[in-house]
C-alpha cells in the first residue's frame, strides 16, 4: 500500500471518530465521559494524516524532479503488479515463474474495511440480544439514596434492582415506582425490562433486569418502555445473578433515549 494511501485511511479514521463525538452517535458505544478524549484522538488522527499527505508532496505542488521520480516508481510498480517476485536481503527480486508472490501489500487494503463501516454503517446500541446473552449483575451497594418524596419515585432499573436483591425489597415497600428500560423476551413467553451499564464501553456491557409482573400490554424485544407499578417479592435476594419482580399498573411505550445506557 502506498503512503498516500495510508494517510488516507488514518484522514478517515479520524473524521469517523470526530464526526461520531459530534453528532452524538458515540454514545450507543461509549460512555458520555469519553466525549473529548474521542474528539482528541479524532482530531490527532485527522492532523496525523495531514500532515504525512504533506511530506509525502499530497498537497503540494510537485517539483520536475519529483514529477520525474513518481513517474519511474509507478511504471515500477505497474511491471511488479504483473510480475511475480519477492523483496530479499538483496532488494527486489522477480520470481522466475516457479515461486509465489508475497501479495502482502494488497491484504493492507482490508483496512479500509472498518473505516467504511464506520463512516457509512452506523451500528445500533446494544439491546435485547445482549441483555438476554452477556453477563447479568445485581451490584450489591452499602448506601442507597432516599426515593423521591412522592409517587411515582423515577428510579434506574439497576437501583431498583439493588434496592429488591440486597435490601430485600424494604425500601420499596409501599412506594409505586418509575423505570425505564427495554424489553426482553424470556424463555417462559413472559417480558423483562433491561437497561444496561457501562464501565468503558460496549465490550464491558452488563444487564439489570427486571421481570415484569401482570404485563397486560402486548411489547415486542428491544421496545422501550416506561413502566409504572410497585415491588412484589420474587425472583431471588442476595444474589447477583437474581432478576426481582414488579407489579406493573402502567407500561408505556416510547421512544429510545439518545443516552441508552445507565
Amino acid at each position: 500500500m502506498k503512503r498516500d494511501i495510508q494517510a488516507l485511511i488514518v484522514v478517515l479514521l479520524g473524521g469517523a471518530m470526530v464526526r461520531i463525538s459530534l453528532d452524538g452517535t458515540y454514545l450507543r458505544y461509549l460512555k458520555p465521559a469519553m466525549f473529548w478524549f474521542l474528539l482528541a484522538a479524532g482530531l490527532f488522527l485527522v492532523g496525523l494524516g495531514l500532515v504525512s499527505a504533506w511530506f509525502d508532496g499530497l498537497l503540494r505542488k510537485p517539483s520536475e524532479s519529483q514529477m520525474v521520480t513518481e513517474e519511474a516508481d509507478e511504471r515500477l510498480d505497474a511491471y511488479l503488479d504483473g510480475h511475480p517476485h519477492e523483496v530479499g536481503s538483496h532488494g527486489i527480486q522477480i520470481d522466475d515463474g516457479h515461486g509465489h508472490g508475497a501479495g502482502g501489500p494488497r491484504v493492507a487494503w482490508l483496512l479500509l474495511l472498518p473505516v467504511l463501516g464506520v463512516l457509512f454503517v452506523v451500528p445500533p446500541a446494544l439491546g435485547a440480544y445482549a441483555a438476554d446473552r452477556g453477563s447479568v449483575a445485581a451490584k450489591p451497594s452499602d448506601v442507597l439514596p432516599s426515593l423521591a418524596v412522592g409517587d411515582p419515585a423515577a428510579i434506574p432499573v439497576a437501583e431498583y434492582v439493588t434496592r429488591a436483591v440486597w435490601d430485600g425489597g424494604r425500601t420499596l415497600q409501599g412506594r409505586t415506582v418509575q423505570l425505564t428500560g427495554f424489553a426482553v423476551r424470556r424463555s417462559d413467553g413472559g417480558f423483562d425490562l433491561a437497561r444496561l451499564s457501562l464501565t468503558c464501553c460496549a465490550a464491558d456491557a452488563i444487564a439489570a433486569k427486571v421481570q415484569l409482573k401482570n404485563l397486560d400490554t402486548s411489547v415486542v424485544p428491544d421496545e422501550w418502555l416506561t413502566i409504572t407499578g410497585r415491588w412484589v417479592p420474587g425472583g431471588g435476594v442476595d444474589s447477583p445473578s437474581a432478576v426481582p419482580w414488579i407489579e406493573v399498573s402502567i407500561a408505556e411505550p416510547i421512544e429510545a433515549p439518545d443516552q441508552t445506557y445507565e
